[in-house]
């Protein structure tokens, strides 16, 4: 595919329709050709001949010369919207460096400085020390100015914030690194040693105190390792290193208002994998430590977390015995329309509600809001993920079946065999395809399912691992076979199977 292509192939429909706004605002003209064949490209089905669809007879020259300037536009809106959306304060440094510099060739020296003193402080607020380095530098080509500062002081910060970029390009290395090793291990289906694979990078690069100091290569470290254990679902190994760095980061060096954000994103992170592991309660203490936190300075911390917290608290109140409560806080949320959530996070809340509903047995709640997603399951697994796409599925695959639309769950069951069927053969989704399979044969006999010969089944197919180390989600479905064997409520076995002692 060529590179005109690949670029809109990354474009959603939002920003397929702000484009259309961009290149509209960029030169009036009753006929765009760039523009038509930035739609025919987006339409569906694509025309096979591009070229033809867009000029009665053939112009190949023409045409190309339309392809390089769509192509030329694209490359603009997306520097500008990714500029926009800079939550870095890079964007706004860079700006300010910039102006200085026209200012200095203009000889307006004295506003040019103060650019400069703004572009510094925003700089050194946010960490970005390789800015930094152009801001000294540029600060030092015109200390000749009345209205420069002391040189000698200038150097002095300059070889500060030196020592501090090289120790930023060695964490960005050491964190491919990282990331690269625990891919390794994890594909050969060895049990990882966070600590021990992230402390010899840290070590080989002398980063072992600065992932303590610094909030920002502590983030770093911890983000690459989480990427990790949510594509392997190996939350019980990440739970104590995740906590221990915590920790020590927060009483040897403590979080400054600068480092905010990183503070909250663990938090979050460390109440997601106790919440993963079934610690409820201590889960719920991180949380009450994250909510205290998010009003503690600024708007914008509540613009990045509050959704996370409100769906992450939710679900822990779900296996705290509060079923209730979490569907009332759901529903409030939704009743709002608050502006802290954005589309994704409103999706993945109506989701979590319809599966609240499913737990409560209000099978016919739980499928009007299902039907309510407008989205196809492409659009959930390519913006949400392939776990809620089949936390969607198998909730209105069950959820059929108790209402005794055999046909329609079975019709559900054979659609995620397709989508899925190259993902059966991969260790982490076996269960998967044994638990549709059992629920194939419930429905097909539902009166004579035996309980000794389908307990067996569980036992061997669906729990295979150690029960301290087992997926919450797993066994939030599969608890649903364990309450028709037992023919007992399910929400009751849910709760029972996941507070079992360990």
């Amino acid at each position: 595919m060529d590179r005109l292509k690949l670029l809109i192939k990354t474009m959603n429909e939002s920003e397929i329709k702000d484009f259309r706004s961009f290149i509209h605002s960029q030169r009036k003209l009753d006929k765009r050709k760039d523009l038509e064949l930035f739609d025919l490209i987006t339409s569906e089905p694509e025309p096979k001949d591009l070229e033809a669809s867009l000029y009665d007879q053939e112009n190949k020259e023409a045409y190309h010369a339309v392809r390089k300037r769509l192509l030329k536009k694209l490359s603009n809106y997306i520097v500008l919207k990714r500029i926009e959306e800079d939550t870095t304060a890079s964007s706004s440094v860079m700006g300010f460096i910039s102006l200085a510099k026209y200012l200095f060739e203009r000889g307006m020296d004295q506003l040019a400085w103060s650019y400069l003193k703004n572009a510094e402080e925003i700089a050194s607020e946010n960490e970005q020390y390789d800015l930094l380095n152009n801001i000294y530098l540029l600060q030092i080509e015109n200390v000749h100015s009345d209205y420069a500062d002391d040189v000698n002081d200038i150097i002095s910060k300059k070889v500060g914030a030196k020592v501090l970029a090289d120790e930023d390009e060695r964490a960005t290395i050491a964190c491919s690194l990282i990331k690269k090793e625990l891919k390794c291990v994890m594909l050969e289906g060895k049990d990882v040693d966070f600590e021990g694979v992230i402390k010899l990078v840290l070590t080989s690069y002398n980063l072992t105190n600065a992932v303590i100091s610094r909030p920002k290569i502590l983030y770093n470290i911890l983000s690459i390792s989480r990427s990790a254990i949510l594509a392997n679902k190996d939350y019980y190994n990440f739970e104590p290193y995740l906590i221990d760095q915590y920790k020590k980061a927060k009483e040897q060096f403590g979080f400054s208002r600068n480092s905010h954000f990183y503070k909250l994103s663990i938090l979050y992170m460390i109440a997601h994998v106790l919440y993963r592991n079934r610690k409820f309660e201590p889960a719920a203490e991180y949380l009450n430590e994250m909510k205290s936190d998010l009003f503690a300075y600024n708007e914008s911390q509540l613009m990045l977390f509050y959704s996370k917290y409100i769906l992450l608290s939710a679900g822990v109140k779900i296996y705290q015995g509060k079923l209730n409560e979490s569907i009332e806080i759901l529903e409030s949320e939704l009743a709002k329309n608050s502006k802290y959530f954005s589309t994704k996070d409103l999706i993945k809340l109506q989701i979590n509600l319809a599966i609240y509903y499913f737990l409560k047995c209000d099978y016919k709640n739980a499928l009007t809001i299902n039907n309510k997603l407008e989205h196809s399951d492409k659009w959930f697994e390519k913006n949400l993920g392939k776990e809620w796409v089949f936390k969607k599925g198998i909730m209105e695959i069950i959820a059929q079946i108790e209402m005794n639309n055999l046909d329609i769950a079975l019709n559900r069951i054979r659609s995620v065999e397709r989508s899925y069927q190259h993902f059966f053969s991969k260790p982490l989704y076996h269960r998967t395809k044994a638990y549709l399979n059992l629920i194939k044969k419930y429905i097909q006999n539902p009166i004579n399912f035996n309980e000794h010969e389908v307990g067996e089944l569980i036992e061997k197919t669906l729990t295979t691992i150690p029960e301290e180390q087992e997926d919450l989600q797993a066994m939030t479905f599969y608890s649903w076979l364990k309450s028709k064997l037992l023919k007992r409520d399910y929400y009751e076995v849910l709760l029972e199977t996941v507070k079992s002692e360990f």
